[in-house]
C-alpha cells in the first residue's frame, strides 16, 4: 500500500444531525471526539503510504472539531506527509471560527467544500440543516482572507416542496460568492435517516430531471465547465482531484469510522460503531475481493462519470476475456447516443451521463452472458 497517493479521514461528528444524511455520525461530544482523533492519529502514524496526491477530510463535520482538536489531527498529517497537492476539509458554516480557518491554512489545507445545499429558510427547516446565506458569505470572506481561494459549495435538488426556481436561486446566489467548484446532489432518502423514517417520499421524476437540466444550463451559460456528473468546475484546474481519483479508479485508503479503503482487486469498509472504532475492536464492516468482472465494471461505471475519454486498453493487457462482449455492447449503445466508442477510447456523451444507470445496465448484462 505504500504507493498509494489519495487519502480519505471520516470524522463522524457533528453540532446538528440533517435529516437525510445516512454517513456514520453523532452530536458532537468532546471527550469522544478526543477518542477518536487519537485512534486516527495512530492510524495516520502507521498508514504505509510514503506520498499523497490528495488528502479528503469528510464526515460528518470535520469543522464540528475544537480548534485544538483539528490542529492535534493536521499537525499529525503534516508531520507525516508534506507538499500534499490538493488537501480538502469539509466545513460547515455555522461551526467555523476565524481560529479554526487560520489553523486549516496553517497546516496545508488549500481546499474547502462547504456544505450549503439551500438557502431559503423553509428548505433548510425541512433538511433540519442551519447554514444561512449571511454566515456562508462571512466564513467565505474569512477563507479568502487566510488565503484559502479553492471552494466547492453544496447544493441538494428534489427536495421537499421544493420548487425549479427555488433551486435556481440557490445555484444564482452561489455563483455570486464566485466559487471555483459547485456539486449538485438529487436528494436521496435512506431507510436509517429522519426522512426515511417519516416515510418521506422522493419527488417526481421528471421534476428531478427538469431541476438537474436547469442546473446543467444555468452553469454552462455562466461559464462552469461540467465535467463529471454531479460536479461543475471553474476550470479544468479547479477539478476536484480527490474525487478525481475515485472515477478514475485508483486506489485510496480510507481512515476513520466507515471510511472505505481500495487497493487492488481488495476493498474493505472499516467499522461503522465510533465505539469499535476507538476501541480497536470488529475493525471490520466489510472485506470484499473483487473479481475482473467486478473491477471492470466498476472502472467503467466510473470513469463514464467523466467527460473525459476512459482508456479500455487496459481490457486487452489485463481483462482480455471481455473484450469480445464489451465491443458489441459498446458499439450498440454508440448507436443510441450514448456514448463515442472508438477503441480504445471511449468517453460518455452528455445523453449518456443522463442515463448513466441504464447504461451500466447494460455493460452488466453483456458481461454475465
Amino acid at each position: 500500500m505504500n504507493h498509494v497517493e489519495h487519502l480519505y479521514l471520516h470524522i463522524p461528528f457533528c453540532t446538528h444531525i440533517c435529516a437525510y444524511c445516512d454517513f456514520v455520525k453523532s452530536r458532537y461530544h468532546e471527550g469522544l471526539a478526543d477518542q477518536v482523533i487519537q485512534r486516527l492519529i495512530e492510524d495516520i502514524e502507521g498508514c504505509p503510504s510514503h506520498h499523497l496526491k490528495t488528502c479528503y477530510i469528510g464526515g460528518g463535520t470535520p469543522s464540528a472539531l475544537s480548534l485544538q482538536q483539528l490542529e492535534r489531527l493536521l499537525e499529525s498529517i503534516q508531520n507525516k506527509w508534506r507538499n500534499i497537492e490538493e488537501f480538502s476539509v469539509e466545513i460547515n458554516p455555522e461551526d467555523m471560527t476565524y481560529e479554526k480557518m487560520a489553523c486549516l491554512k496553517k497546516h496545508g489545507v488549500n481546499r474547502l467544500s462547504m456544505g450549503v445545499q439551500a438557502v431559503q429558510q423553509r428548505l433548510l427547516t425541512i433538511l433540519l440543516a442551519i447554514t444561512i446565506l449571511r454566515m456562508l458569505k462571512k466564513v467565505t470572506q474569512w477563507a479568502h482572507e487566510c488565503g484559502i481561494n479553492n471552494i466547492s459549495y453544496d447544493l441538494m435538488y428534489g427536495l421537499p416542496t421544493q420548487t425549479i426556481d427555488e433551486f435556481k436561486t440557490s445555484i444564482l446566489e452561489m455563483v455570486t460568492l464566485n466559487p471555483t467548484h459547485l456539486s449538485l446532489y438529487a436528494l436521496t432518502i435512506e431507510p436509517n435517516t429522519a426522512f426515511g423514517r417519516q416515510k418521506i417520499q422522493p419527488v417526481d421524476n421528471e421534476l428531478e430531471g427538469f431541476m438537474y437540466q436547469c442546473a446543467i444550463d444555468t452553469l454552462t451559460q455562466l461559464g462552469y465547465h461540467h465535467y463529471e456528473v454531479s460536479s461543475f468546475a471553474k476550470s479544468y484546474d479547479f477539478r476536484s482531484q480527490h474525487n478525481l481519483s475515485y472515477w478514475r479508479y485508483k486506489d485510496f485508503i480510507g481512515l476513520g469510522p466507515g471510511a472505505a479503503s481500495k487497493v487492488g482487486n481488495q476493498r474493505w469498509t472499516n467499522t461503522r460503531n465510533i465505539h469499535h472504532y476507538t476501541l480497536k475492536e470488529n475493525l471490520l464492516s466489510e472485506e470484499v475481493s473483487l473479481t475482473h468482472q467486478d473491477i471492470v465494471i466498476e472502472h467503467l461505471m466510473m470513469g463514464l462519470r467523466l467527460d473525459e475519454p476512459l482508456d479500455l486498453s487496459f481490457l486487452s493487457k489485463e481483462y482480455p476475456e471481455f473484450e469480445g462482449q464489451l465491443n458489441e455492447v459498446l458499439n450498440q449503445v454508440s448507436d443510441l447516443g450514448w456514448c463515442y466508442y472508438d477503441y480504445p477510447k471511449l468517453v460518455s456523451t452528455p445523453l449518456g451521463r443522463l442515463f448513466l444507470h441504464d447504461f451500466i445496465v447494460k455493460i452488466m448484462e453483456a458481461l454475465d452472458h
